[in-house]
């Protein structure tokens, strides 16, 4: 088996733009260009298979983001990259669909002067902005059985209580 990579589709590449539009103009006002792009699984003889390839840390993934290289950022048109899982995409819903571009688009960022507060560029010869990835802020992270062994005494499910507290409101979908 191996992975094959397809060039987004105009419509998504849509939807992906309207997102950095409303919700990330300083992108945009800096010039940064995210590619999307989907990957598949196939088999030997070339057959797109119907199962998840994309993985973190050895688990399935819907979307990845990872940055260019300041050097192939110089010469090339992309300064960043989204993968999507197209086995998991086409399920989605549009709703699930703008969620997971927005999530994936939220972790890049432009890096700023400490100082005074301006754009950094990747070199003095760029006008390219310099780039860098968030960690996610809310992370559930653990063991099933530790939670089915200890229940509340575990620190997993105390941390999923936390974290069901905080969004209790977002939690229920209304109807």
């Amino acid at each position: 088996m191996s992975k094959n990579y397809i060039v987004g589709n105009a419509e998504d590449v849509e939807l992906m733009n309207g997102l950095m539009s409303s919700n990330y103009p300083e992108l945009i006002e800096n010039g940064v260009n995210v590619g999307l792009f989907y990957v598949v699984k196939v088999d030997k003889d070339g057959e797109v298979q119907n199962e998840a390839c994309l993985k973190k840390d050895g688990r399935t993934c819907s979307g990845k983001i990872s940055l260019i290289s300041d050097l192939n950022r110089m010469t090339d048109s992309f300064d960043a990259k989204i993968v999507l899982d197209l086995n998991i995409w086409q399920r989605l819903s549009l709703e699930e669909k703008n969620a997971l571009l927005d999530h994936e688009l939220y972790h890049l960022y432009i890096v700023k002067n400490p100082k005074t507060g301006e754009v950094v560029t990747i070199s003095d010869e760029s006008s390219k902005v310099k780039l860098k990835l968030k960690k996610h802020d809310v992370v559930m992270w653990g063991f099933h059985d530790i939670i089915v062994r200890h229940g509340f005494g575990s620190q997993e499910l105390q941390v999923l209580n936390g974290i069901s507290e905080c969004y209790k409101d977002y939690l229920v979908k209304s109807v």
